[in-house]
């Protein structure tokens, strides 16, 4: 799976199923992951038969309309060839596993709704793909269950942080267990999928060092009977999100105590320094009452004038020009 850059989270851009079955809309959404600076584009593809019980009458429907052949992922992911982008896809059935053999994605993301679906997984694992696991409904015994499951796979696991609810209330984003996953699986990347309805969360997330980010986009909104609208950005936002993230990212730093490059100039007017309160003749050594601290960009800081106390000073100085090293 790619290295995580210098100056950015890795960032999902999730159409889902925003295509609502038309090819020309996963292309205009392909541009809009592009356009934004997403570093994965990605569908889901199931065969609603398969997905949904006959129970689940409205579901069955809402889901049938946006279900896609192969041949419209093949098209999407040749789309994505050739505006350079990485196309990625989440599997919610077993028809889907073919087509992703054709595609060779960098990875496999699993959404959350496989919770202890371990016979599906272990299909997954036959594909030899790095694959990236939602955690949303998962408990803590249900994630050690999820990651023992993986313990022996070579291409590694990646989890991502989440609150199934579209979208996510803000007492219910519980971001603080991002840092909690670390700690927990310090040899596991972390992420966070993001069902919010603002920037904020994923803000949050990347300070608390998600590594890779999931963020759902759309070109329609206010759809009825559908829902991931309510937590995507659109072509309006998209890049702006991603510029906020990078951003965000860069601004942790590697938490140094040092002084910053770009505090460099402002050291010359905000530093206070030795300023002489009256004429200092050679010979004299220097004490507390000969000289005031000013803002000055020149002299001695006060900040280490004190290893010059006791010395003799060797130019004379006037009352109100600063007090330099050079003089001692």
């Amino acid at each position: 799976m790619e290295q995580l850059r210098s100056k950015n989270p890795l960032i999902i851009a999730e159409a889902g199923v925003a295509h609502f079955g038309e090819l020309e809309k996963a292309f205009k959404l392909v541009d809009m992951a592009v356009d934004g600076g997403a570093n994965y584009f990605k569908l889901q593809h199931y065969s609603t038969k398969d997905l949904y019980s006959y129970h689940m009458v409205e579901w069955r429907d809402r889901m049938k309309k946006k279900e896609v052949s192969d041949d419209f992922i093949l098209e999407v992911y040749k789309y994505c060839l050739k505006k350079d982008i990485e196309f990625v896809l989440t599997p919610h059935t077993e028809s889907a596993l073919d087509v992703i053999k054709k595609i060779n994605p960098p990875f496999i993301k699993i959404g959350s709704g496989e919770l202890g679906n371990f016979p599906f997984l272990d299909k997954i694992k036959l594909l030899d793909k790095h694959i990236v696991i939602s955690t949303g409904m998962h408990d803590k015994e249900d994630i050690s269950r999820l990651v023992e499951n993986f313990a022996n796979y070579k291409p590694g696991i990646t989890l991502l942080h989440c609150t199934t609810s579209y979208p996510t209330p803000t007492h219910s984003r519980n971001l603080k267990a991002i840092t909690t996953l670390k700690a927990e699986y310090p040899s596991i990347r972390i992420g966070y999928s993001d069902h919010t309805d603002s920037f904020t969360s994923s803000i949050i997330a990347v300070a608390l060092g998600a590594e890779i980010i999931e963020k759902h986009i759309s070109l329609d909104f206010n759809i009825k009977n559908a829902q991931d609208w309510k937590v995507s950005c659109g072509p309006n936002n998209f890049k702006e999100y991603c510029q906020v993230l990078a951003e965000s990212y860069e601004s942790i730093s590697n938490g140094a105590l040092l002084v910053q490059q770009a505090e460099n100039q402002s050291m010359d007017w905000a530093i206070k320094r030795s300023i002489a309160v009256k004429d200092i003749q050679i010979g004299e050594t220097l004490n507390y009452s000969l000289f005031t601290a000013n803002r000055c960009n020149e002299g001695i800081p006060i900040s280490k004038v004190n290893k010059y106390i006791g010395k003799v000073i060797k130019s004379t100085v006037q009352a109100g020009d600063p007090i330099c090293e050079s003089y001692f």
